[in-house]
């Protein structure tokens, strides 16, 4: 089942450049070409619009760009986003209900593009994951999975395993309980996080005053805590009040949207009524211009005659002198009145059928200009009011959950009041607790069908000398052992194809049986080292890849950069070809830069 959200369009624009468009299709794109011509630009792209720091950015204004745009259909709407080089905003436009459209920061900030990302995902901002033995938790955001999305090339050779990000602060446990999230939406709310040292010597003071018989301190905390504390009661009978006004605008911006829709509608038939009644008028005038004519020519005709009618014959001849028989002409004035009142009332049915298309001409003009009234106050209600009351009832709420924090502190206190004068074993209370193993969690139902899948796919693109295989959920490699061999001892084209393929398992799983898919999956150059080899089964192995790619474009969008690719029927996906050739086909990513 492929995700409702996939990027439609990359683009660069500047000073120096054409306007540089990708554009993608939910399924299997491929961009491939000779080196130096910016195909890997596209997976740096992405990640620079996923908030990457610019100055690690490799897109530089001496290119002649200055500027990078993505647009995403999240299937609620579109999101468009733009980013200058060298800065940390990113303005956001959006038709999603879910996103407001306004600047956003690269970084950590109240408005951080982590949360659009997020909202696109369909995942709450809130969720955190645990992240080591002692269950601290950090939140889970785009960027701490963001390596099982985008492969560039130096991940995609590595002997680490795909799912481990290279350093920064996201760590082992952090990366297989993302996996869990998304396998099951699991956040452990059972494991408590272990007392850490600064916290334990906190504790330790406590219960130093405690022995020093000074309980009389707890008690007063307690009292303040209780003071500023709502009762569990009224903060979930308020925050069902808010849920139900957000609930209530929520309502409405899909109402308004729908009225939007309907007018959007009724405009194109209006406009099409409008072109057929403006037709229907210049027909009109020619034929009204045709009787106006006829008018003229009849009109001329029995002028002529009166004239001629008192004009006297003569007698004689003016040469010889001889008499003249007088002769009788045609006379074609009875004819020609008789048509003229003919047209006459037909030139005046013409006009007043004139008269009744100006009005309705007009009646569609004024119509339209309602509508558009109508849609753009609609729009102004979704965005200037719906859309902040929502965030602010939001703001509410999160003021609310604080003062569920103090009744949490209130009934802390008393626990340590409790444990303080009842008989201890050891001085800690935190030894009961087992160390959380994210590795623990993993169900036997998965681990069996995503071997199974793994199995099936290299049989599929003939892997050389497959026998078996399954993925090390247990090991501290986690990652995918082929024929008894771990990844690790393959040669790096070998490394690079496995790599590739748990990926694509992966988001294939996520997709028919996660709670959440990952939707998107870039990849630079899964086969290139794979190509340098040159062999028969190498060459084998390159085209399984790309018909496995081909036939199985259901599960989501996949974005491979690659130098070259085998020859064989890409049914359905999209394919550009880079060629660094000036004036044969496009030279590369920057249209009008050459290296």
């Amino acid at each position: 089942m492929k995700n409702e959200f996939y990027i439609k369009k990359l683009w660069f624009t500047g000073p120096g450049i054409e306007d540089s468009p990708v554009e993608f299709i939910n399924g299997l794109n491929i961009i491939h070409g000779a080196n130096d011509t910016g195909k890997s630009w596209i997976l740096d792209s992405f990640d620079f619009m996923c908030g990457l720091d610019h100055e690690k950015f490799v897109i530089d204004k001496s290119t002649g760009c200055d500027t990078v745009h993505l647009e995403v259909e999240t299937g609620h709407g579109t999101v468009t986003m733009t980013r200058q080089l060298g800065s940390t905003k990113i303005e956001v436009e959006s038709t999603d209900p879910r996103i407001e459209p306004r600047q956003y920061t690269a970084g950590n900030s109240k408005y951080w593009i982590n949360s659009v990302w997020m909202k696109i995902f369909g995942i709450d901002d809130t969720v955190k994951v645990i992240m080591n033995e002692n269950a601290k938790r950090q939140s889970l955001t785009l960027r701490s999975f963001l390596n099982l999305l985008c492969v560039p090339l130096e991940n995609m050779n590595r002997r680490q395993s795909i799912f481990y990000t290279n350093g920064g602060p996201f760590s082992k446990t952090a990366m297989k309980s993302t996996l869990l999230y998304f396998l099951n939406e699991e956040e452990f709310e059972e494991y408590k996080e272990v007392t850490g040292k600064k916290q334990k010597n906190a504790e330790k003071k406590i219960r130093a005053l405690v022995k020093n018989e000074n309980l009389e301190y707890l008690s007063e905390l307690k009292l303040a805590v209780k003071k500023e504390a709502l009762s569990p009661e009224q903060v979930k009978e308020r925050i069902a009040q808010l849920m139900q006004q957000i609930n209530e605008a929520q309502e409405r911006i899909t109402e308004a949207t729908a009225q939007r829709s309907k007018l959007s509608d009724e405009i194109i038939d209006i406009n099409e009524e409008l072109k057929s009644a403006s037709l229907m008028k210049h027909r009109y005038q020619i034929l009204r211009g045709q009787y106006h004519s006829d008018i003229k020519r009849i009109t001329f005709i029995i002028d002529g005659e009166q004239k001629l009618s008192k004009e006297k014959e003569p007698e004689h001849c003016p040469f010889c002198g001889a008499e003249m028989e007088a002769q009788r002409g045609v006379e074609y004035t009875e004819a020609a009145q008789a048509e003229l009142q003919r047209i006459l009332p037909q030139l005046n049915d013409v006009m007043d059928a004139e008269k009744d298309i100006d009005q309705e001409i007009a009646d569609h003009k004024k119509r339209i200009q309602e509508c558009e009234e109508e849609s753009s106050r609609l729009a102004q209600l979704i965005n200037q009011d719906l859309q902040p009351a929502i965030q602010e009832l939001q703001n509410q709420i999160d003021m609310l959950q604080e003062s569920v924090d103090s009744a949490s502190q209130q009934g802390i206190i008393e626990k340590i009041e409790k444990h303080i004068t009842t008989p201890k074993k050891t001085e800690d209370g935190n030894e009961d607790q087992a160390a959380f193993k994210a590795q623990d969690n993993f169900t036997a139902e998965f681990v069996s069908d995503f071997n199974d899948l793994l199995n099936t796919m290299l049989t599929e693109v003939k892997f050389d000398k497959f026998s078996n295989c399954y993925f090390d959920f247990e090991s501290e490699d986690f990652d995918i052992v082929v024929n008894g061999k771990k990844k690790q001892k393959f040669g790096g084209g070998y490394k690079a194809f496995l790599n590739a393929m748990v990926a694509i398992a992966l988001h294939q799983y996520l997709s028919e049986k996660g709670k959440h898919g990952l939707g998107i999956l870039l990849m630079d150059s899964p086969i290139l080292s794979l190509k340098e080899g040159g062999s028969d089964t190498s060459a084998e192995m390159r085209r399984g890849l790309f018909e496995y790619l081909v036939k199985h474009q259901d599960f989501g969008q996949v974005i491979i950069v690659e130098n070259s690719i085998p020859t064989i029927d890409y049914d359905g996906a999209k394919c550009e070809m880079y060629t660094h050739k000036e004036g044969d086909g496009r030279y590369g990513l920057l249209i009008g830069y050459t290296e």
